[in-house]
């Protein structure tokens, strides 16, 4: 059953229609599955998002995006805690997702070396 965008936070961002449209790029590079695990379609939709954008960084409204992007490609949507908790976890250590059904791991190894490009020029 789709999710009523209602019942999502109402707030409304000035970067909205900017991540709308990023999530709905990363959502069609990473080709959604509905069929597939909600572990699976995360990876893969934050990991595009991060190739299209260069950054995992996104500005306030991103979760709500997200998860639209989801639900309009049929996904189970999960709650806004275990979508920023996957954006956490990717960001600290991409390539421990690697081995996820489906996920770009070229793009994850890319993600890794730019955190580790971050780690070294911050030293």
């Amino acid at each position: 059953m789709p999710m009523d965008p209602k019942s999502l936070p109402t707030l409304r961002y000035k970067a909205e229609a900017e991540l709308k449209k990023l999530f709905a790029e990363a959502g069609a590079d990473a080709t959604l599955d509905p069929e597939a695990s909600m572990r699976s379609n995360m990876v893969c939709i934050i990991a595009h998002a991060w190739n299209i954008s260069g950054t995992i960084m996104w500005p306030r409204g991103w979760c709500r995006e997200l998860m639209l992007a989801l639900d309009s490609a049929g996904c189970e949507v999960p709650t806004p805690h275990i979508v920023r908790w996957y954006r956490s976890r990717i960001s600290e250590a991409p390539a421990a997702f690697a081995n996820t059904a489906r996920a770009p791991v070229d793009v994850l190894e890319a993600m890794d070396l730019a955190l580790l490009g971050d780690d070294v020029t911050s030293t």
